[in-house]
């Protein structure tokens, strides 16, 4: 079921961001295959939420699922609070500096 709410979230979030850039003065144009943003018409991005975990000791944990078939220049990583109706912080992640698949984030 959380997963199905994050993956309705997904496109309120998407139109957030692309009107963020707007009015910013700058241009973000989504791709509708590939779900990825063209930010300036210089740039791609991906975005991505990473849900939330509680580890049996208490502690919380993030998993994020870098995309790499479709290799954004950037990822936005968007970890959820605890109850992952709303974001609590975000990551932007180079793909220069992204070596593996999955990234491990904790609190």
């Amino acid at each position: 079921e959380i997963n199905r709410a994050l993956r309705r979230m997904h496109p309120e979030i998407m139109a957030e961001i692309i009107s963020g850039v707007a009015s910013t003065g700058g241009t973000a144009v989504r791709d509708g295959g590939s779900d990825l943003l063209t930010i300036n018409g210089e740039f791609t991005v991906s975005v991505v939420l990473a849900r939330c975990h509680e580890m049996p000791a208490g502690a919380l944990r993030w998993r994020i699922r870098l995309d790499t078939g479709l290799v954004p220049d950037i990822t936005i990583a968007i970890r959820m609070d605890e109850a992952n109706e709303v974001p609590l912080d975000y990551y932007l992640l180079p793909s220069i500096d992204m070596t593996l698949p999955h990234l491990r984030l904790g609190r």
